[in-house]
């Protein structure tokens, strides 16, 4: 006799019926005995907080603030006939030839000195006149500037140095870039050209 596993099946349902419902059974009752007690929190509705707070009834309000106009400035001012000496500026005059002490300039500028024992002293054959600067000229600057000149012996200029002036800076500087751009027939030694050093004067005079 053949029996079918869906006849064993039939045969056996029953009895796994009853021992999965006791398993269930057995279960349930160990999660209610280990399972931790579950508290409930009661859900709180958020409170807003109103402090009251007395305000006195003796408050000083200030005032808005007023728009101030800006004051007038007169355009045109008056000239009093009946003001005295105190109230009045007197007139100021500029002289340089006064205000303006002669400078006296010492020291070298960036090149060698030569100073070579000559013969026969160096000779300008080429001369620059100095550039007299628009501001001078209005000033009416006038004075002299004694420089220092080394030559070498082809005749050019290698080295320019303000001694002595009489005369402000702005002056000094254009009578050193004069001295610069002269030539010169160079001076000699028995008879042999070398570098030496002589000294020029440039003058500043406004024609009249």
């Amino acid at each position: 006799m053949v029996i079918t596993v869906q006849q064993l099946v039939k045969k056996g349902y029953p009895t796994i019926m009853r021992w999965s419902l006791l398993g269930a059974v057995v279960i349930v009752a160990i999660s209610f005995l280990f399972s931790p007690d579950y508290n409930v929190t009661p859900y709180r509705l958020r409170e807003e907080i109103f402090e009251v707070v007395e305000i006195p009834e003796d408050i000083e309000i200030p005032p808005p603030p007023q728009d101030i106009a800006p004051p007038r400035v007169p355009v045109q001012i008056e000239i009093s006939d009946e003001a005295s000496d105190d109230e009045t500026i007197e007139d100021t005059t500029f002289d340089f030839a006064e205000d303006i002490p002669p400078p006296v300039v010492a020291g070298s500028q960036s090149g060698p000195q030569m100073f070579t024992a000559f013969d026969d002293p160096p000779v300008p054959i080429y001369r620059v006149k100095p550039r007299y600067p628009d501001l001078a000229r209005e000033a009416e600057m006038e004075g002299t500037v004694t420089v220092l000149i080394t030559v070498d012996e082809r005749g050019n200029v290698m080295n320019v140095v303000p001694i002595a002036a009489s005369v402000p800076q702005i002056l000094i500087d254009e009578a050193v870039r004069a001295a610069q751009k002269w030539r010169f027939k160079p001076g000699k030694q028995r008879n042999v050209p070398v570098p030496c050093t002589i000294s020029a004067t440039l003058e500043f005079k406004i024609s009249r």
